[in-house]
């Protein structure tokens, strides 16, 4: 919070802070802490498309999980595990952050990605 303060950035703005002769090591040291845009934390959404698996019955609400496990798309899993549905495609899920996803509709699920890096839902093309 210091490193982000009012009084910190008068002080340092000078050029001349801590002395004239450190002052280029202090903006060194000073840019390892500013986060990359790939780290920043950020909420992305979606609507994805489900081909579910035999006659699931989706209820609009209920939770799932992305998950690429198998070979091919990206597979939707119930919360106890259970394999589905699949996705039009294999997402490159990253794993930097949290991937929260419910049955929007019948054939569409609501995901929003919490987390760092640039796109949470690029995919494999064929």
């Amino acid at each position: 919070m210091w490193l982000n303060s009012v009084e910190f950035f008068e002080f340092a703005i000078g050029l001349d802070w801590p002395t004239p002769e450190t002052a280029n090591l202090w903006w060194d040291f000073i840019k390892e802490y500013e986060p990359q845009t790939e780290t920043t934390w950020k909420s992305v959404k979606s609507i994805i498309y489900v081909n579910w698996i035999h006659v699931h019955n989706p209820v609009t609400g209920s939770l799932m999980k992305l998950w690429n496990f198998e070979e091919g798309n990206t597979q939707i899993l119930a919360s106890d595990g259970e394999i589905i549905g699949t996705t039009n495609y294999r997402y490159k899920l990253l794993e930097a952050g949290i991937y929260y996803a419910n049955v929007y509709d019948e054939n569409h699920l609501d995901v929003t990605y919490w987390g760092g890096g640039i796109t949470p839902f690029e995919y494999y093309s064929s």
